[in-house]
Protein backbone atom coordinates (compact mmCIF):
# COMPACT_ATOMS: atom_id res chain seq x y z
CA UNK A 1 0.00 0.00 0.00
CA UNK A 2 2.60 2.28 1.09
CA UNK A 3 4.75 1.37 -2.61
CA UNK A 4 1.54 2.64 -4.12
CA UNK A 5 1.16 5.76 -2.97
CA UNK A 6 5.21 6.55 -2.70
CA UNK A 7 5.09 5.51 -6.23
CA UNK A 8 2.07 7.66 -7.52
CA UNK A 9 3.75 11.04 -6.57
CA UNK A 10 6.63 10.92 -9.10
CA UNK A 11 4.15 9.80 -11.85
CA UNK A 12 1.78 12.77 -11.17
CA UNK A 13 4.85 15.20 -11.15
CA UNK A 14 5.94 13.85 -14.66
CA UNK A 15 2.03 13.10 -16.16
CA UNK A 16 2.06 16.65 -16.75
CA UNK A 17 4.88 17.76 -16.38
CA UNK A 18 4.80 19.70 -13.25
CA UNK A 19 5.54 23.71 -13.29
CA UNK A 20 8.29 22.30 -10.17
CA UNK A 21 10.11 19.93 -13.04
CA UNK A 22 10.50 23.17 -15.35
CA UNK A 23 14.04 22.24 -15.07
CA UNK A 24 14.10 19.76 -16.82
CA UNK A 25 11.64 19.81 -19.41
CA UNK A 26 12.00 23.61 -20.82
CA UNK A 27 8.22 24.32 -20.65
CA UNK A 28 7.57 21.01 -23.18
CA UNK A 29 4.46 19.17 -23.44
CA UNK A 30 4.54 15.58 -23.92
CA UNK A 31 1.16 13.64 -24.96
CA UNK A 32 2.61 10.27 -25.36
CA UNK A 33 4.30 10.57 -21.64
CA UNK A 34 1.14 11.67 -20.30
CA UNK A 35 -0.76 9.35 -21.52
CA UNK A 36 1.16 6.57 -20.92
CA UNK A 37 1.76 8.13 -17.10
CA UNK A 38 -1.95 8.59 -16.78
CA UNK A 39 -2.67 4.82 -17.74
CA UNK A 40 0.48 3.45 -15.31
CA UNK A 41 -1.49 5.35 -12.59
CA UNK A 42 -5.34 3.73 -13.22
CA UNK A 43 -3.47 0.10 -13.48
CA UNK A 44 -1.64 1.31 -10.40
CA UNK A 45 -5.22 1.85 -8.60
CA UNK A 46 -4.28 -2.19 -7.37
CA UNK A 47 -1.60 -0.95 -5.27
CA UNK A 48 -3.44 1.25 -3.73
CA UNK A 49 -7.19 -0.36 -3.18
CA UNK A 50 -6.83 -4.10 -3.26
CA UNK A 51 -4.08 -4.06 -0.18
CA UNK A 52 -6.21 -1.49 1.80
CA UNK A 53 -9.22 -4.17 1.63
CA UNK A 54 -7.27 -6.77 3.21
CA UNK A 55 -5.70 -4.67 5.47
CA UNK A 56 -9.46 -3.26 6.53
CA UNK A 57 -9.98 -6.77 7.20
CA UNK A 58 -7.04 -7.95 9.14
CA UNK A 59 -7.55 -4.86 11.60
CA UNK A 60 -11.57 -5.67 12.10
CA UNK A 61 -10.52 -9.21 12.80
CA UNK A 62 -7.67 -8.20 15.61
CA UNK A 63 -10.64 -5.77 17.08
CA UNK A 64 -12.78 -8.80 17.63
CA UNK A 65 -14.81 -8.95 14.66
CA UNK A 66 -15.13 -12.33 13.24
CA UNK A 67 -12.38 -12.64 10.18
CA UNK A 68 -14.91 -15.12 8.19
CA UNK A 69 -18.31 -12.92 9.00
CA UNK A 70 -20.21 -11.94 6.09
CA UNK A 71 -20.92 -8.37 8.38
CA UNK A 72 -17.68 -7.65 8.74
CA UNK A 73 -16.54 -8.33 4.99
CA UNK A 74 -20.23 -6.32 4.41
CA UNK A 75 -18.73 -3.64 6.47
CA UNK A 76 -15.20 -3.45 5.25
CA UNK A 77 -16.81 -3.71 1.77
CA UNK A 78 -18.90 -0.86 1.94
CA UNK A 79 -16.93 1.49 4.03
CA UNK A 80 -14.08 1.38 1.18
CA UNK A 81 -16.27 1.74 -1.43
CA UNK A 82 -17.74 4.69 -0.07
CA UNK A 83 -14.67 6.49 0.55
CA UNK A 84 -13.98 5.42 -3.37
CA UNK A 85 -17.40 6.61 -4.50
CA UNK A 86 -17.02 10.11 -2.60
CA UNK A 87 -13.68 10.08 -4.43
CA UNK A 88 -15.09 9.73 -8.10
CA UNK A 89 -17.64 12.37 -6.50
CA UNK A 90 -15.40 15.17 -5.12
CA UNK A 91 -12.37 14.53 -7.72
CA UNK A 92 -13.86 16.41 -10.62
CA UNK A 93 -14.74 19.05 -8.42
CA UNK A 94 -11.58 19.44 -6.88
CA UNK A 95 -9.71 18.76 -10.40
CA UNK A 96 -11.94 21.13 -12.36
CA UNK A 97 -11.56 24.01 -9.76
CA UNK A 98 -8.30 23.51 -9.82
CA UNK A 99 -7.34 23.65 -13.74
CA UNK A 100 -9.72 26.56 -14.02
CA UNK A 101 -8.05 28.74 -11.60
CA UNK A 102 -4.20 27.35 -13.06
CA UNK A 103 -3.74 25.21 -15.61
CA UNK A 104 -3.89 20.73 -15.87
CA UNK A 105 -0.28 20.63 -14.61
CA UNK A 106 -0.81 22.44 -11.22
CA UNK A 107 -4.12 19.96 -11.03
CA UNK A 108 -1.60 16.71 -11.34
CA UNK A 109 1.19 18.60 -8.67
CA UNK A 110 -2.07 19.30 -6.62
CA UNK A 111 -3.08 15.29 -6.76
CA UNK A 112 0.87 14.70 -6.12
CA UNK A 113 0.75 16.50 -2.93
CA UNK A 114 -2.29 14.80 -2.08
CA UNK A 115 -0.82 11.56 -2.72
CA UNK A 116 2.13 12.69 -0.27
CA UNK A 117 -0.52 13.93 2.14
CA UNK A 118 -1.88 10.14 1.77
CA UNK A 119 1.49 8.63 2.46
CA UNK A 120 2.50 10.85 5.37
CA UNK A 121 -0.60 10.30 7.27
CA UNK A 122 -0.54 6.33 6.84
CA UNK A 123 3.03 6.09 7.43
CA UNK A 124 2.29 8.01 10.84
CA UNK A 125 -0.63 5.74 11.13
CA UNK A 126 1.35 2.61 10.67
CA UNK A 127 4.37 3.76 12.95
CA UNK A 128 2.18 4.86 16.00
CA UNK A 129 0.45 1.20 15.83
CA UNK A 130 3.85 -0.46 15.61
CA UNK A 131 5.19 1.86 18.70
CA UNK A 132 2.11 1.54 21.01
CA UNK A 133 2.16 -1.89 19.70
CA UNK A 134 -1.22 -2.60 18.63
CA UNK A 135 -2.23 -5.43 16.29
CA UNK A 136 -2.67 -4.41 13.03
CA UNK A 137 -3.25 -8.29 11.88
CA UNK A 138 -5.30 -10.56 14.76
CA UNK A 139 -2.01 -12.21 16.76
CA UNK A 140 -3.18 -15.98 17.01
CA UNK A 141 -2.98 -16.07 13.19
CA UNK A 142 0.33 -18.60 13.23
CA UNK A 143 -1.44 -20.30 16.46
CA UNK A 144 -4.33 -20.94 14.46
CA UNK A 145 -2.58 -22.13 11.09
CA UNK A 146 -1.06 -24.86 13.54
CA UNK A 147 -3.52 -26.33 15.03
CA UNK A 148 -5.59 -26.62 12.16
CA UNK A 149 -2.38 -28.37 10.58
CA UNK A 150 -1.98 -30.56 13.90
CA UNK A 151 -5.64 -31.29 13.26
CA UNK A 152 -5.69 -32.38 9.45
CA UNK A 153 -3.13 -34.59 10.38
CA UNK A 154 -4.39 -35.77 12.94
CA UNK A 155 -7.95 -36.23 10.70
CA UNK A 156 -5.78 -38.24 8.49
CA UNK A 157 -4.07 -40.44 10.87
CA UNK A 158 -7.42 -41.28 12.07
CA UNK A 159 -8.94 -41.90 8.57
CA UNK A 160 -5.89 -44.26 7.64
CA UNK A 161 -6.60 -45.82 10.95
CA UNK A 162 -9.86 -46.73 9.91
CA UNK A 163 -9.27 -47.62 6.48
CA UNK A 164 -6.56 -50.21 7.82
CA UNK A 165 -9.31 -51.87 10.15
CA UNK A 166 -11.92 -52.34 7.71
CA UNK A 167 -11.50 -55.83 5.95
CA UNK A 168 -14.76 -55.91 4.32
CA UNK A 169 -15.44 -56.56 0.34
CA UNK A 170 -15.23 -53.74 -2.29
CA UNK A 171 -18.80 -52.84 -1.93
CA UNK A 172 -18.99 -52.44 1.61
CA UNK A 173 -15.65 -50.92 2.05
CA UNK A 174 -16.91 -47.87 -0.29
CA UNK A 175 -20.06 -47.40 1.82
CA UNK A 176 -18.09 -47.13 4.82
CA UNK A 177 -15.70 -45.39 3.68
CA UNK A 178 -18.69 -42.70 2.69
CA UNK A 179 -20.68 -42.89 6.28
CA UNK A 180 -17.41 -42.54 7.80
CA UNK A 181 -16.75 -39.68 5.80
CA UNK A 182 -19.89 -38.37 6.17
CA UNK A 183 -19.78 -38.23 10.26
CA UNK A 184 -16.43 -36.36 9.85
CA UNK A 185 -17.81 -34.00 8.01
CA UNK A 186 -20.93 -33.19 10.32
CA UNK A 187 -18.79 -33.45 13.57
CA UNK A 188 -16.37 -30.90 11.98
CA UNK A 189 -19.53 -28.56 10.81
CA UNK A 190 -21.18 -28.96 14.16
CA UNK A 191 -17.75 -28.44 15.65
CA UNK A 192 -17.27 -31.51 17.54
CA UNK A 193 -14.03 -32.75 16.03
Amino acid sequence: MLFGWAASIPLYLLAGPSPLLEVFFGGQRYCAMSTVLLTLLTLMEGFLFLPSYQAAINLASANGHGKDSTQTYAAVTGTLNSAIALGAMVGPIYGNAITQASNYTWTLTSLAGLALLALTILSIYLLTMKICKLPLKPENSEENTKMEQEDTISNNNTEKSITSDLSLDTAQSTSTMEKIFLVESLRKFFGLG
